[in-house]
């Protein structure tokens, strides 16, 4: 039985607080979602709830996605509706804008919950590419050359990220200043929450955490590559693939 099937003319039938919970958190079925989408444009209660869960959360610059369909319907069914008097279609209005921004909220809690829970070794090396922070040891292998796409290399070192020891390399793009960070390790870097996994039997992957993008690999060498610009990313991971190839 749906969960919103009692939400009618006879009245709600629901608990707000549950009900908001799983719908900023997603745990709806299509049909669920849509129904109680429905139900936030009237039930002051549900949307106080769903309001009162993003208040005071910082998240609305970190959500990458657009809002679901469902939501954008909602508002421009509101903006259209020209037999609804003014007055009527404000309060309309208001609440479906409200809603759509909860959605994208809930999108940006989402990635930062992603985020909170990443591997030890991928959280402390995002943590080192957004301080911009380079170990003063000394790296335990030379740096590779990424001249060819434009990469000069600013400082190397190595420490241990997480508990894998690894070589870090940093790069800078000449033309742009965009950075591109470069860890090497023996041993294979775990997999990223939310990583797409590529074709090929050297485990490749990419995943994207908060603007930063990475790239992975475990041959020739176990590498973790991460940078704000995708496609120089790309780029210094052909660079060192052909450098390592050059100096098997």
């Amino acid at each position: 039985m749906s969960r919103f099937r009692a939400l009618g003319r006879r009245g709600p039938r629901h608990e707000p607080e549950r009900d908001a919970s799983a719908y900023l958190s997603r745990d709806l079925r299509r049909g669920d979602r849509e129904r109680f989408e429905q139900h936030l444009l009237q039930c002051e209660q549900c949307w106080s709830e769903v309001r009162a869960a993003r208040v005071g959360r910082p998240l609305a610059e970190q959500a990458r996605e657009v809002a679901p369909s469902s939501l954008r319907e909602s508002v421009r069914a509101s903006v259209q509706a020209e037999e609804i008097p003014p007055q009527r279609r404000r309060k309309l209005l208001v609440p479906a804008l409200a809603v759509m921004l909860a959605g994208v909220l809930a999108l940006g809690a989402f990635a930062e919950v992603v985020r909170a829970h990443q591997p030890k070794p991928i959280a402390a090396a995002l943590a080192a590419f957004r301080s911009n922070r380079v170990p003063a040891a000394a790296p335990h292998r030379p740096a590779p050359d990424l001249s060819a796409v434009g990469l000069r290399l600013l400082d190397s070192g190595s420490e241990s990220v997480g508990g894998l020891p690894v070589d870090l390399f940093a790069y800078e793009a000449g033309a742009t200043g965009n950075r591109v960070f470069l860890f090497m390790g023996d041993r294979p870097f775990p997999e990223a929450r939310g990583a797409t996994e590529r074709a090929g039997s050297t485990h490749p992957w990419d995943a994207l955490d908060g603007g930063v993008s990475l790239k992975c690999a475990e041959s020739p060498v176990s590498y973790l590559l991460m940078g704000a610009d995708p496609a120089l990313l790309a780029g210094a991971e052909q660079a060192l693939r052909e450098h390592q190839a050059g100096s098997a």
